[in-house]
């Protein structure tokens, strides 16, 4: 396997571990009754955070093949 695959592949698990802990915090959010209207804020911005990995683990998943 090449340096340069290897690098890509590294990268694609990174993104993939943070597209997962983004996805964990957005359910705990969920799970929790906002008690400030601040509060409902939060969880569009990890769903957001979410999305965004999602698509860059795409992109790199498309480097790759």
């Amino acid at each position: 396997m090449s340096k340069s695959r290897k690098i890509r592949e590294s990268a694609l698990n990174s993104t993939l571990k943070s597209l997962e802990q983004a996805f964990e915090d957005y359910e705990k959010v969920l799970s929790q009754p906002a008690s400030r209207v601040g509060e409902s804020i939060k969880p569009l911005k990890l769903k957001q955070q979410a999305e965004s990995l999602f698509k860059k683990l795409k992109s790199q998943l498309k480097e790759l093949s």
